[in-house]
């Protein structure tokens, strides 16, 4: 159920439709409200909904800081949002965005329980492993004095915070009714950029400064392109076919004829595609797994290239999108 400690937002109309709907006894809050909320997600305005929703919580964020706020919380909650770099780095842009504003901010990490399809397909040595790489990625991102990462096992850890700062929480009634983020992070954090300076764009946008603690010290061809390529043999639906490999390999080698070609993957994707570059004997093409072995690592090979391609790719995609990077990208965009 919710954990109590945050107050409903919205226009007047909504927060008295809402008090009308919880106030039903038994199954108001507990049920009602939640069907509802799950068939406005399912319903033809949901995607008009994240754009009002987003750009209400950017001004919700700007206000909070104009008015002092002491401290600006935002949760991920493992429990209802997944396991996935890109949806996890739109929390970590916007903290980085409050640092730079100069706000007090924590991002926590809430690890009670894990989103189910995640659960399904990963070990809990995977699921450990991939929870320690996020406080890493928020704590490598957010080098602030007053901008923190906290692992927590409990929401109501969180709101014992915010009761004792005095704390603005992003996504508030979502948060404390746990309900997926994971939907928002870019449209929130792309609200709040629109109107500041560039100067202030620069300073939040990821850069390959930010990732001199990671970046592998060997030396890489140069220039190169970074093309992701995701491979696995889990979830098959944006594999690249050997066709479509071979073809965009093609492409990329004659738009980019004084370019190495950087195939950025994971272990099996770099293993499954250097197959492909053996069977062809492609020249100049390397692999990131050759002088990355981390998330972190092989960003920071990103951020040192000249351009980012991706063709169905992952969430690696969000790394150039984070950045100034230029990008080449024919992806299904979720968000």
């Amino acid at each position: 159920g919710p954990v109590q400690g945050l107050a409903p937002t919205g226009s007047v109309r909504r927060r008295f439709l809402r008090s009308i709907v919880v106030g039903i006894p038994r199954i108001g809050e507990s049920w009602l409200l939640p069907s509802i909320g799950a068939f406005i997600e399912k319903g033809p305005g949901w995607p008009w909904y994240r754009r009002l929703f987003a750009r209400r919580e950017a001004r919700r964020i700007d206000r909070a800081i104009d008015s002092g706020a002491e401290h600006v919380c935002l949760v991920y909650d493992c429990g209802v949002n997944p396991l996935t770099y890109g949806d996890y780095l739109y929390f970590v842009m916007i903290a980085r965005y409050l640092g730079e504003r100069g706000a007090g901010a924590t991002l926590f990490l809430v690890d009670s329980d894990i989103y189910p399809l995640c659960r399904a397909l990963m070990s809990d040595e995977e699921i450990e492993g991939f929870l320690q790489e996020m406080v890493k990625i928020g704590s490598l991102l957010l080098p602030y004095p007053e901008v923190q990462t906290r692992r927590v096992h409990d929401l109501q850890e969180v709101m014992q915070f915010v009761g004792s700062h005095k704390a603005h929480v992003v996504c508030g009634w979502r948060t404390s009714h746990r309900r997926p983020l994971f939907h928002h992070g870019f449209n929130i954090f792309n609200h709040l950029m629109s109107s500041v300076p560039n100067e202030l764009q620069d300073r939040v946008l990821l850069s390959s400064s930010d990732l001199v603690q990671v970046a592998p010290s060997v030396d890489l061809p140069s220039p190169r392109v970074a093309w992701h390529v995701r491979y696995s043999d889990k979830d098959s639906a944006r594999n690249l076919t050997g066709e479509e490999f071979f073809g965009v390999h093609e492409i990329l080698r004659s738009r980019y004829p004084d370019h190495a070609i950087l195939i950025v993957s994971d272990e099996a994707g770099c293993q499954h595609y250097s197959e492909l570059v053996e069977e062809r004997a492609l020249v100049r093409t390397v692999f990131s797994k050759d002088y990355s072995h981390s998330f972190l690592g092989d960003a920071a090979l990103i951020l040192e290239s000249d351009l980012y391609c991706g063709f169905r790719g992952g969430g690696m995609t969000v790394v150039p999108l984070m950045s100034r990077i230029p990008y080449r990208c024919a992806v299904h965009i979720v968000h």
